[in-house]
């Protein structure tokens, strides 16, 4: 593969008209499907729609503000302090590929560099995969949304963990066909609270580098389109309406909990239930904040007189994703789409 493969591929995402209205999904049907264990119809239909080479953006937030957090200046060039600019986002590279073993999410953040298509790009990279397990429902939905995260929180309050869940938002209409971009909330928490909440918006600009018959993912790059906007230190002034969070209007959603025994991974095994009657969001507005964007982000964490935790993070015209444990234990996982 050539850079200049990849460079058409993002000529064709710079092409894109940025719309901030959506168009909402003309499929009203809710998620009514047996389980969505790897191998089933339900996981060959997400594997498709999450599956390719993304390009977006990463901004990190304040967890109690909201506010949009300036990188650190230590990886931020000096003509950028010169011109008197703060940059809060990051360029966002993303490879995501479905398979047997779960999905794998290798993402690079780049850093900012003076100019476009620098030769040579630092950037810190994870590389992790996801939703690993076979013979057990898994926290997807068929239009690319994905909930990640451990089972029972370790014991050890220093201990990291990183909560992930996506969320599509669809800009397609008849005429105009255009990939969803993909929203992903990053949670890194400890037994003592959030560390930060960190949001990638990206847009699949080609598929995944194997069925393009690539030698590699899509390598970083410094020139990108950024999306969605999110100004330095100037947190929402609105919050968030929790009693809006209804899934009366959804058109997908799922409620998992955890069953009897164990995965061959040994953690507790996941089950697929009541996939009609999720509840609402199951976080008081007061612990909701907003984050912004185009499309309202939000997230919130909550701790309840130490036994309980939710983690709930989504937007608010395009759906939700929340985790709760009781006792260090997940007790259910719910998703809902708009």
């Amino acid at each position: 593969a050539t850079r200049s493969a990849f460079n058409n591929a993002r000529r064709g995402l710079l092409s894109h008209s940025r719309r901030r209205a959506h168009a909402r999904c003309s499929n009203n049907a809710a998620l009514s499907v047996k389980t969505t264990e790897i191998g089933s119809t339900a996981w060959v239909e997400f594997a498709t729609k999450a599956s390719g080479e993304y390009e977006g953006q990463a901004v990190r937030f304040d967890p109690n503000s909201g506010a949009a957090l300036p990188l650190d200046d230590s990886i931020v060039p000096d003509a950028y302090r010169e011109w008197g600019v703060e940059l809060v986002d990051r360029q966002a590279n993303s490879h995501s590929i479905a398979s047997d073993d779960g999905i794998r999410l290798l993402t690079r953040l780049v850093y900012p560099a003076v100019g476009c298509e620098a030769d040579a790009v630092s950037f810190d990279s994870t590389d992790r995969t996801v939703l690993r397990g076979h013979n057990e429902a898994k926290t997807i939905l068929p239009n690319g949304a994905f909930s990640a995260g451990c089972r029972i929180l370790p014991e050890d309050a220093f201990t990291k963990m990183l909560m992930e869940c996506a969320i599509p938002v669809s800009y397609s209409t008849d005429e105009e066909p255009e990939e969803p971009v993909r929203y992903r909330f990053r949670h890194q928490l400890n037994g003592r609270g959030v560390l930060y909440v960190e949001v990638i918006a990206e847009q699949r600009v080609a598929a995944d580098y194997k069925s393009a018959n690539l030698a590699e993912p899509l390598p970083p790059s410094t020139c990108c389109a950024p999306y969605p906007e999110w100004a330095p230190k100037e947190p929402p002034s609105d919050g968030v309406d929790a009693d809006a969070l209804s899934t009366a209007s959804a058109y997908l959603t799922g409620y998992w909990h955890l069953g009897d025994g164990e995965n061959e991974l040994g953690e507790p095994i996941l089950m697929l239930a009541g996939t009609h009657d999720v509840p609402t969001c199951p976080m008081s507005s007061e612990h909701l904040v907003a984050l912004g964007g185009p499309h309202n982000a939000f997230h919130g964490v909550h701790y309840e007189d130490d036994d309980t935790l939710h983690v709930v993070a989504g937007l608010e015209s395009h759906g939700w994703v929340s985790r709760k444990y009781t006792k260090g234990r997940l007790e259910h996982i719910c998703m809902c789409a708009y």
